[in-house]
């Protein structure tokens, strides 16, 4: 996010340069690059937590299962 943050604080302190020389394309683009950028990044971060917190549920469903079979299995001997 702080490159998005970057991006529109330069465009802000040099808007007059920017408009003087016709630059508000070159600024548009620019800052749509780092905006999808940010986007991208934001989504593997999403996915990556969703996938870890998916695992370790997982892990412990299968703990609790175990225990509960090993403690219905041996209570029968």
């Amino acid at each position: 996010m702080s490159h998005v943050t970057n991006v529109v604080e330069e465009c802000l302190e040099g808007y007059q340069v920017v408009r003087a020389f016709g630059g508000q394309e070159y600024e548009t683009k620019k800052f749509n690059a780092v905006v999808d950028f940010n986007r991208r990044r934001e989504l593997k971060l999403v996915v990556t937590k969703t996938l870890t917190v998916s695992g370790v549920q997982l892990i412990a469903a299968c703990a609790v299962a175990l225990t509960i079979y090993l403690s219905i299995s041996g209570s029968t001997y």
